[in-house]
């Protein structure tokens, strides 16, 4: 599975658990980016028990400076290239989750134009964020639109289900064809 595709997975739970949760931001995204490593972790890097994860995740999750662990502080057996890439990965995840509840109700008003049979406070919650997630890589060009319309697409039929998935891509198709345009800040490349 691709990276990005990933850290889309990782944000799209974290929105998730931040609109049904009472958890706040940081302890959603620590728990998710904890998870994240522990998940990917054994499969891409030769296998770090749990609690080593555990302290990884501490040390890289969301208000960590991502990307700067030093060589000393990883654990036995740990590919530092892979490790980097896991870690980009979930930077970005928490990017994703941030950038979204930043700009929230700008996106969530494009939702309404684009989609306005689905009241967005009554949508599904999965397709709620995967419409969230394309429409925040779009407006900040971190994504190319095609991409993030088949990446939304893709979620929204693994997630959610087949009248999910036709309601997304008409939604994300109304806005890259309409005259209408979110404009937000470019993303950072990195946390």
């Amino acid at each position: 599975m691709k990276g990005r595709r990933r850290a889309r997975r990782l944000a799209l739970q974290a929105l998730y658990e931040l609109d049904h949760g009472r958890h706040g931001l940081e302890a959603v995204l620590l728990a998710r980016v904890e998870n994240f490593l522990e998940e990917t972790m054994p499969r891409h890097v030769g296998g770090v028990a749990e609690s080593e994860a555990r302290d990884l995740a501490f040390k890289l999750a969301p208000s960590a400076s991502v990307g700067r662990t030093e060589p000393a502080l990883l654990p036995l057996g740990v590919n530092a290239k892979s490790l980097a890439g896991l870690i980009e990965q979930a930077a970005y995840g928490a990017l994703l989750v941030r950038g979204i509840r930043d700009h929230g109700e700008a996106i969530d008003a494009v939702i309404r134009v684009i989609a306005p049979e689905w009241p967005v406070d009554q949508m599904a919650p999965v397709d709620r964020n995967v419409l969230r997630i394309a429409l925040w890589e779009m407006a900040t060009a971190s994504t190319p639109e095609r991409v993030a319309i088949s990446e939304a697409v893709e979620m929204a039929r693994e997630f959610s289900g087949e009248s999910s998935r036709r309601m997304v891509n008409g939604a994300l198709g109304a806005y890259a064809g309409g005259p209408s345009r979110l404009s937000l800040p470019p993303a950072a490349a990195t946390l």
